[in-house]
């Protein structure tokens, strides 16, 4: 394909379509879209980028920025093949942030724990992979201590890092890494038992705002995810106004790709249609069920977009509500106990509701509070008393 190829002159002369400029500076050339394009070659590799107009004046000053950018990365080398010899610990986390989008629905974390936590550390980030030890990581662990940072999250750095690494010697091909070194990572049991007890539902819905009510609702009854709530569309839910019971919500399907169907039942119905009420006289183009109703004076809260998050909103009602330091979170323990343990739901249907994958998961979320023991063993001897005969122990001789 034949283009316009001009020279990058100052900005004030008129460029000539046939010039080009000396050999290693690069040139500008039109598309026949209209669209400014600057390509430059060095070594036998060639970089073209878009220059993001159609006037060539516009385009001579943008080339002169885009060159510095490509020579810049030149210099760095940061478009050099990248091998099992000059690899980074940051293009390795660069390439599994890469991975994670595609693939991962917790992308968004990895991706701001390489950014915004292990990018600061720059001795340590420009460290080639090849190079790293066992020693280095302790180093790292140890300045990310004395930064004040919490165990519990030091330790999910390394594991996101372990998992970039291992993908790098075992999911490419030529490997960028012969060998992992051994993690130190520390044993944290940082598992919460909290859940909220029946009277403290109508407690905490009292006290939040309007806005962050349905939230509560949603994660009290299903005890999904806090992310799987915010992220709801209307076209996942399927109310029924003449037998509401029959209404049920299409889930996310589970990482082992298993359909996902929670019913609706008590609260939910009353204020699924009570949202939807609000969205159809308002915000009608709003396709999430959790919106914002108002603005709020953060600025950042525009009617009828989409909630990702109330952790300060929610901090707040619990407090007054008498709950302090409970998690929205605590609401997946809640409705899995509430299931399995009072409403006497089968374990394998409770698990699709939820969302969790194994039993061994499962449990940890279906904690048993210590005083229903007495109620439990109420309700076992009432069976065995019916079914099992009872023996008495042998007289004690004096």
């Amino acid at each position: 394909m034949k283009h316009n190829v001009v020279a990058i002159q100052p900005a004030a002369a008129e460029a000539k379509k046939t010039e080009r400029n000396t050999k290693g500076e690069g040139s500008i050339f039109q598309r026949k879209d209209g669209y400014w394009y600057f390509q430059l070659v060095h070594d036998g590799q060639e970089f073209v980028t878009s220059l993001r107009t159609k006037k060539a004046r516009q385009a001579r000053t943008n080339a002169v920025v885009e060159k510095r950018k490509i020579i810049g990365k030149i210099t760095r080398e940061e478009d050099t093949p990248r091998t099992a010899e000059n690899v980074t610990v940051g293009d390795i986390c660069e390439l599994y942030s890469a991975y994670a989008k595609r693939n991962l629905k917790a992308a968004h974390s990895v991706e701001q724990m390489f950014n915004h936590n292990m990018r600061s550390s720059v001795e340590f980030w420009n460290m080639k992979a090849a190079k790293l030890t066992t020693a280095d990581l302790e180093a790292y662990k140890e300045r990310r201590k004395n930064e004040g940072v919490k165990p519990a999250t030091i330790k999910h750095e390394l594991e996101n890092l372990r998992a970039a690494l291992y993908r790098a010697k075992d999911g490419r091909t030529p490997p960028l890494l012969k060998e992992v070194p051994k993690f130190p990572m520390d044993r944290i049991d940082n598992r919460r038992e909290g859940f909220l007890d029946d009277a403290g539902y109508k407690k905490i819905l009292n006290a939040l705002p309007n806005f962050a009510k349905l939230v509560f609702v949603l994660a009290y009854h299903l005890g999904s995810r806090a992310s799987e709530v915010f992220h709801l569309r209307w076209e996942q839910v399927h109310l029924n106004d003449e037998n509401p019971s029959k209404g049920y919500i299409d889930l996310q399907k589970t990482k082992n790709g298993k359909d996902r169907r929670a019913p609706i039942y008590f609260d939910m119905h009353r204020w699924l249609k009570w949202q939807l009420e609000i969205r159809e006289k308002r915000f009608p183009w709003c396709e999430y069920v959790i919106f914002h109703h108002d603005a709020s004076h953060s600025n950042r809260a525009v009617p009828g977009n989409p909630i990702v998050s109330i952790r300060r909103t929610w901090n707040s009602a619990v407090k007054r509500a008498g709950y302090p330091g409970l998690l929205l979170h605590d609401m997946r323990r809640t409705a899995c106990r509430n299931m399995v343990q009072k409403a006497k739901i089968p374990r394998a249907l409770a698990k699709l509701i939820s969302g969790h994958l194994t039993d061994s998961m499962f449990d940890r979320y279906n904690i048993v509070d210590p005083e229903d023991i007495t109620s439990i063993g109420e309700d076992i001897e009432k069976w065995m008393s019916g079914a099992v005969e009872s023996v008495e122990p042998p007289k004690i001789e004096a």
